[in-house]
């Protein structure tokens, strides 16, 4: 009798609730511009971030802030 019962129930697809419950609790965001606010040395053009402390290029020793 009990076999009767488990044959008169429509298969679950586990796959579909998974992904159906995934979808409906996941919190949907918005795209961001990613990126990092940098200057470039004037001498060979490397890239260095901008609101550092760095008064020298590290890869050709060029002076951001020359001493007068």
């Amino acid at each position: 009798m009990e076999q009767e019962n488990n044959q008169s129930k429509p298969p679950v697809n586990l796959l579909a609730n998974i992904l159906g419950n995934a979808l409906n609790t996941s919190a949907q965001h918005g795209q961001q511009q990613a990126g990092l606010e940098t200057r470039t040395c004037g001498s060979c053009g490397a890239a260095r971030p901008d609101g550092t402390e760095l008064s020298t290029c590290a890869y050709c020793g060029y002076e951001f802030f020359p001493q007068p």
